[in-house]
């Protein structure tokens, strides 16, 4: 059976779970996935998940995170050429002279806000990844879906057995869940002709 949109998958999971007489199993399938998809989010770490903002404005050193904001891979100027801005915690930046105007040097996240020192008007380019793109009945499929189906099919599998209390299953699906996503993740990493592993992208995190 093809495992390429959520009904199939949901399908494909009723399939490995069902038991007789475990009638509530199948409506809860979509929450099995849910929890799922919420654990890639965390440990999932792969280029399909970059994305990049054109520009983003920033008023009075803030501004709205993205949509779909999930990591920090660069932040650069657009009004200075050049300028990368770096990571600093929030109470660093609170420390910092706000009636400093010279080009932006640090950035913070505070909630879904972006924040920068000097707190300057300016543009700013983010490069950073997103969230998976949830499955549902109005996104029946995603990248994750299409190039990883088995990662879907073996984490929903292990929420589903969880949800049958079959503790026997339970260890072999979050172990193949955790061997495919290793394989993700290692996807993403080229060997440079010194020997050492770097990013596939180019970048490092």
């Amino acid at each position: 059976m093809a495992l390429s949109t959520y009904d199939e998958l949901q399908t494909s999971m009723a399939k490995w779970l069902w038991r007789t007489g475990e009638t509530d199993t199948e409506a809860y399938i979509p929450d099995m996935i849910t929890m799922a998809e919420a654990h890639f989010n965390r440990v999932v770490r792969c280029d399909d998940m970059d994305a990049v903002s054109a520009t983003l404005a920033v008023t009075s050193g803030a501004a709205t995170m993205p949509t779909g904001f999930r990591q920090m891979r660069s932040v650069r100027s657009v009004d200075s050429p050049g300028c990368k801005l770096t990571y600093r915690p929030v109470d660093y930046i609170e420390n910092l002279d706000d009636a400093n105007t010279s080009e932006p040097k640090y950035w913070t996240r505070i909630g879904s806000e972006l924040h920068i020192w000097p707190r300057v008007t300016t543009t700013l380019r983010l490069r950073y990844r997103t969230v998976i793109p949830a499955l549902a009945d109005d996104n029946t499929s995603n990248w994750l879906l299409v190039k990883h189906p088995d990662l879907y099919l073996n984490g929903g599998l292990a929420m589903g057995e969880a949800f049958n209390m079959n503790d026997e299953r339970i260890g072999f699906w979050k172990n193949e869940t955790a061997r495919i996503i290793g394989e993700i993740n290692g996807e993403n990493f080229l060997i440079a002709e010194d020997g050492l592993e770097m990013p596939a992208s180019g970048a490092v995190i």
